[in-house]
């Protein structure tokens, strides 16, 4: 018989898979803040400056903004976020079910 419901069951690989399902979490609020600054600025700003065109200027450098921060700055955290979680995961997998780490492809342990 295996020893991996054992394993799984400790506390570390508990706090492995909690450290990952935060990560993901993390991951998708940034995911949603993308959605909202692509989507919700845009049309937001649109509808606000037709009764209000005094502001259109405030919405257009909004949205420029918006522009620069998205690949600059929420891609590039979400790609590490995702990166993270997923090395979380492969350490949880490496030690429940007894596999070498994977230096070549998966890089250094979180």
């Amino acid at each position: 018989m295996n020893n991996i419901p054992v394993l799984q069951n400790e506390e570390q690989q508990l706090k492995l898979l909690r450290a990952r399902k935060q990560t993901y979490d993390y991951a998708k609020a940034i995911t949603i803040a993308q959605m909202l600054l692509a989507l919700a600025l845009p049309i937001g700003g649109a509808i606000w400056g037709a009764y209000r065109p005094d502001i259109k200027a405030y919405v257009a450098a909004a949205a420029l903004v918006a522009v620069v921060v998205d690949p600059f700055f929420l891609d590039r955290w979400l790609k590490d976020l995702l990166r993270r979680a997923a090395k979380l995961g492969e350490q949880f997998d490496c030690v429940v079910l007894d596999l070498p780490w994977d230096h070549f492809n998966v890089g250094d342990k979180v």
